[in-house]
């Protein structure tokens, strides 16, 4: 008995001795926009969701609204798994896999929208400032398994916020 009322006492000391520094909730979501996709004019947004500090998991959307890529939405899930010991704030590796609708299109006025399934790798880094600031690099590629078998790009320089 003596033996749990010790073990009782140093689990209660081991609670009030720990370290009351550290934040309660870490912050776990991000958005974050394209660059060079406001440029075209198109948008891409991404959403990511740090599940740990090895693994976040996370969907982007391309959206083209007025026809200057042949791309007219892309909708990508990926999940990245980080090379580091801090919060997904370092060199990462990414797989993803896209569902995408491209406008085919001949010498004609007839052009139709197809979709398309694709899976890609990417390697990337990202920086989060003391603000909660996001810059996220990345490149890759993707290959469409129902599109004759083309690649697509998947790169960009992204900004955004994590809260």
């Amino acid at each position: 008995m003596r033996n749990y009322i010790l073990l009782f006492l140093f689990l209660i000391a081991m609670n009030l001795f720990s370290d009351s520094n550290a934040p309660e909730t870490a912050l776990k979501h991000e958005i974050k926009l394209d660059v060079a996709y406001i440029l075209l004019p198109a948008i891409k947004a991404e959403y990511e969701y740090l599940f740990n500090n090895v693994n976040t998991f996370g969907v982007t959307a391309l959206i083209d609204a007025f026809d200057h890529i042949e791309t007219t939405y892309q909708i990508l899930a990926f999940t990245r798994w980080y090379f580091g010991n801090s919060l997904a704030n370092e060199f990462y590796f990414e797989g993803h896999a896209s569902i995408t609708g491209i406008e085919d299109s001949n010498y004609t006025q007839i052009s139709t929208r197809r979709d398309y399934f694709g899976l890609g790798i990417a390697l990337g880094w990202k920086f989060v400032a003391k603000n909660d600031i996001v810059l996220d690099v990345y490149v890759g590629v993707g290959r469409y398994t129902t599109y004759l078998y083309e690649f697509y790009n998947r790169s960009g320089i992204s900004f955004g916020k994590r809260f």
